[in-house]
């Protein structure tokens, strides 16, 4: 039975060869990074310590390869700013207007603070 990725990634590439290629690579890190992950065990029956270090050394390459492409992949399928409600993550790079934006929103941000006149009071006994 085929893996449900591996259906959408082969439609994919049907529709937009160029995205598909992108995709497959990221099936295939993901394959090899599984295969990495329990290589130790594997190595018991299944690969022996060349093919594991084919292993490894695929799992650089294809990194390497899909650097460029990652951040692009990764706005692609990222919720926007709002709904996750980040205000250090803003995709247009404003983080302090943001940060003021929402400081601002809050109810009675510039009202005096309710404890301020118990703070009068201890720096009034201090003066004593």
């Amino acid at each position: 039975m085929e893996n449900e990725f591996a259906k959408f990634v082969k439609e994919l590439e049907e529709k937009c060869e160029k995205t598909g290629k992108v995709l497959r690579k990221f099936f295939v890190l993901f394959s090899v990074g599984i295969i990495q992950k329990y290589s130790a065990s594997f190595q018991d029956s299944a690969i022996n310590a060349h093919q594991a270090k084919v292993v490894r050394e695929s799992v650089v390459r294809l990194c390497g390869e899909l650097a460029e492409v990652s951040i692009k992949v990764i706005d692609a399928i990222a919720p926007p700013d709002s709904i996750h409600g980040s205000v250090l993550g803003v995709a247009n790079g404003q983080i302090y207007a943001k940060l003021i934006e929402q400081v601002e929103k809050a109810e009675e941000v510039y009202d005096k603070p309710y404890w301020l006149p118990l703070l009068q009071k201890v720096k009034q006994i201090k003066q004593i």
